[in-house]
């Protein structure tokens, strides 16, 4: 499962490993491989999943630690983003798919913030909307897929080019004493049932409780 050295965290099962800075969550999950039933797969190097982008001075690392399968982080409030952020990346290992599921709540102390932040994901295979929500970038020389699958709720918007996707997260203002949450599920599926699989874990997703945090 996880370990964590500092700010430093790696991941590390059966199936799925992986590398993650907390102290500089904008440059996401990187050195990912796995396997998923037969497949070997890797995501080639250079390339990075869930790049969490944070204002330049808000990044400062207020706590973190391991419980269960969830990598917990909070990010203390700035002058640039007046909201703490806490941020859990979840190990979910299904039959059908290995992945991270992402959990982001902001709140905030003063009377009203600006919450937004953008979630990046870049491979080199190409990138191709399913329809709403769901995202997939096949992995070269792979049978494997990366599939991202968004909640809906507090996502505002997800362009993606022919490498990159972006996710942006909390529209809108935030109001002292409200906390406000974004998901994301980022999967590796096969990838001759994709798309069918993705469909499958998006009504799934969107349907069930927004997991407990602190």
């Amino acid at each position: 499962m996880w370990q964590l050295d500092g700010s430093k965290a790696r991941l590390a099962t059966s199936n799925l490993r992986c590398e993650l800075d907390l102290a500089l969550p904008t440059r996401g999950l990187t050195n990912i491989a796995g396997k998923l039933d037969a497949n070997q797969f890797a995501v080639e190097a250079g390339a990075a999943i869930m790049q969490l982008t944070l204002p330049s001075k808000a990044t400062v690392l207020a706590d973190a630690y391991v419980r269960g399968n969830d990598l917990v982080a909070t990010y203390e409030e700035s002058s640039e983003h007046p909201c703490r952020t806490q941020v859990y990346w979840r190990v979910e290992n299904e039959l059908d798919c290995v992945g991270i599921q992402l959990i982001v709540s902001v709140q905030t102390s003063i009377l009203d913030a600006t919450p937004s932040l953008t979630l990046t994901s870049q491979v080199a295979g190409g990138i191709e909307s399913i329809e709403d929500g769901i995202t997939k970038m096949p992995l070269r020389d792979s049978e494997v897929c990366y599939v991202e699958i968004a909640d809906g709720s507090n996502v505002e918007a997800i362009l993606h080019d022919d490498t990159q996707l972006t996710s942006r997260l909390f529209p809108g203002s935030l109001e002292k004493g409200v906390i406000r949450r974004a998901r994301i599920l980022g999967c590796f599926l096969p990838a001759a049932s994709a798309e069918k699989t993705a469909r499958e874990l998006r009504d799934q997703f969107v349907r069930s409780a927004p997991p407990l945090t602190t």
